[in-house]
C-alpha cells in the first residue's frame, strides 16, 4: 500500500498591517482543513519593534499545536538558526519522547544568522498575582542591564477565545484593571493582543489549549527588536523540574531555553525559590499589599474562596503578613471562616497534586502558626464534594445545577459566583 504523504502546516511569509492606533504583525496559516490569519497587535508606539522578515514567533506560537496534531512545518520566510537548531535538536526529541501526545515533527526552513539589533529592553509579564508581583520587584531595581524595563499584558488565552470585538473589549477591560498599579510601578506597559486562541480553540486537552510559556513569550518573540531580556514568571522550581504532560509549567527550564535566541534571552524568574519564599519577598511592598490580584474572578477584592486564593490567603496568615493586605483580602472574612477556609484548601485535590499542601503544612511547622486540627476532620468530609465538583464542572448540565441551587454561591460567595457566570458565558461565546 503506498504510503499517505504526512500532512503539514504552512506557515506563510510575516507582514505588518496598520489599523486605527495599532499595528498587526501577520502571517497565514495554511492548515490541512483550514487557513487562519494569526497576529499580534500592539499599540502604534511600539509597531517599530514587531519583526517581520523570520517565522520565529509564528513557528513557537504553532509549536505545541503541530506536535498535538502531528502536522510537519513548512516556513517560507526565513527562521533565526539558533532557534531552529534548538528546537529541532532538544525540544522536539525530548518532548516527544515524554509526553505521550506530543509527536515527533519536522520543520522544514531556510535559516538566518543575521542579527537583529534591539533597543536591549528587559521585560516581564504582569497578572498581579504573587509570582507576577516577585518577578517585577525582584528586578525593578538592579540599576544594569538585567533591571526591568517594561511589563508586558498578552491576550493568548487566558483571558478568552477567538478575534472578536467581545474578545478585544475583554481584554482592555482586564488591562484596565492594572493601569493604577502599572503607574505606581513607573514602568511603560505593552499591550499585545492577539488571536493565538482561534488556532488552539479547539484543542481537546486544556494543558495545550491554554495559556503556556510558548504562547506568551511568542510574543515577545514578535518583538524582538526591543527586547534582549525577558523574565517569565515560572510557578515551579528548578528542582522541580519535570517533562509532566498535564502542566506544561513543568518543564520552563527546558521551554525557555530553546527559544532564546543570540539577542534575547529568556529566564525562567522565581524558580530558584518556593511560593512561600515568594510571598514572603513581596510582603512588606506596599504596591504589592494593595494590588496583590490571584482570584481568577473579576471581583473587586480576591473572593478569599477560590483554591488560588486559598492558597495565597493561608500562606500569608501562616507567615503573619496576612494583615498587611487588607486591601485585597477580606481578612474579617478568612477570620471568621478559618476552620471551613482550611478544609477547603486541605481538601483540594490540585493542592495536594502540585505540593501546595506540603508546602503550607511545612510554614506552618517553621512558623509555629498551627492549622486547625478541626479543618483536618471536616477536609475529610469535604473530599467527596470537591472532587465531583470537578469531575462536573464542564459539564453543561451539572453547571445549570450548581446555577439553580447555588452552589458555586454557597463555595464562593454570591459577588464571585455571579462574575463567574458571566466568564463561562464568554468563554463559551
Amino acid at each position: 500500500m503506498e504510503k499517505q504523504p504526512k500532512k503539514q502546516m504552512v506557515i506563510a511569509t510575516p507582514y505588518i498591517e496598520k489599523r486605527e492606533g495599532a499595528v498587526r504583525l501577520c502571517s497565514k496559516l495554511s492548515l490541512p482543513e483550514s487557513e487562519l490569519i494569526l497576529f499580534y497587535e500592539v499599540d502604534d508606539d511600539y509597531g517599530n519593534y514587531l519583526c517581520d522578515d523570520r517565522c520565529d514567533a509564528f513557528l513557537v506560537v504553532a509549536l505545541e499545536y503541530a506536535m498535538f496534531y502531528n502536522l510537519d512545518i513548512t516556513c517560507e520566510a526565513p527562521v533565526s538558526s539558533r532557534l531552529l537548531y534548538q528546537l529541532d535538536t532538544f525540544y522536539i526529541p525530548t518532548v516527544s519522547k515524554n509526553v505521550f501526545y506530543a509527536h515527533n515533527i519536522k520543520i522544514t526552513s531556510k535559516t538566518t544568522d543575521v542579527e537583529i539589533e534591539n533597543a536591549r529592553g528587559v521585560g516581564t509579564g504582569f497578572s498581579g498575582g504573587v509570582d507576577s508581583f516577585y518577578s517585577v520587584l525582584k528586578y525593578l531595581n538592579t540599576k544594569d542591564r538585567y533591571e526591568l524595563t517594561h511589563l508586558l499584558i498578552a491576550n493568548v488565552g487566558a483571558l478568552s477565545f477567538s478575534d472578536t470585538e467581545l474578545s478585544k473589549n475583554i481584554f482592555e477591560k482586564y488591562v484596565e484593571k492594572y493601569l493604577n498599579v502599572i503607574e505606581d510601578l513607573a514602568l511603560p506597559l505593552i499591550k499585545v493582543h492577539s488571536n493565538i486562541q482561534d488556532l488552539y480553540r479547539d484543542c481537546p486537552r486544556s494543558n495545550v489549549k491554554f495559556a503556556t510559556a510558548l504562547k506568551t513569550c511568542s510574543c515577545v518573540i514578535a518583538l524582538q527588536k526591543l527586547f534582549h531580556i525577558y523574565y517569565f514568571a515560572s510557578g515551579v522550581q528548578f528542582g522541580d523540574f519535570f517533562l509532566d504532560p498535564t502542566a506544561l509549567g513543568s518543564y520552563d527550564l527546558l521551554n525557555l531555553q530553546c527559544i532564546s535566541l543570540d539577542k534575547l534571552t529568556f529566564y525562567s524568574s522565581g524558580a530558584e525559590t518556593t511560593r512561600i519564599g515568594k510571598t514572603k519577598f513581596i510582603a512588606d511592598n506596599p504596591i504589592a499589599q494593595k494590588n496583590l490580584s490571584v482570584c481568577p474572578i473579576d471581583t473587586e477584592k480576591n473572593c478569599g474562596r477560590c483554591s488560588k486564593c486559598l492558597r495565597t490567603v493561608i500562606q500569608l496568615y501562616l507567615t503573619s503578613n496576612l494583615e498587611k493586605f487588607e486591601t485585597s483580602f477580606d481578612i474579617e472574612d478568612f477570620k471568621k471562616h478559618k476552620i471551613l477556609r482550611f478544609a477547603m484548601f486541605l481538601a483540594n485535590k490540585s493542592a495536594k497534586i502540585h505540593g501546595y499542601r506540603k508546602a503550607v503544612v511545612d510554614i506552618s511547622k517553621e512558623s509555629g502558626v498551627k492549622i486547625p486540627k478541626s479543618s483536618y476532620i471536616l477536609a475529610f468530609f469535604l473530599k467527596p464534594l470537591l472532587y465531583s465538583k470537578d469531575m462536573l464542572k464542564d459539564s453543561v448540565r451539572a453547571r445549570k445545577l450548581f446555577y439553580k441551587f447555588n452552589v458555586d454561591a454557597k463555595f464562593y460567595g454570591k459577588e464571585a459566583a455571579l462574575k463567574s457566570r458571566k466568564q463561562k458565558q464568554h468563554e463559551n461565546y
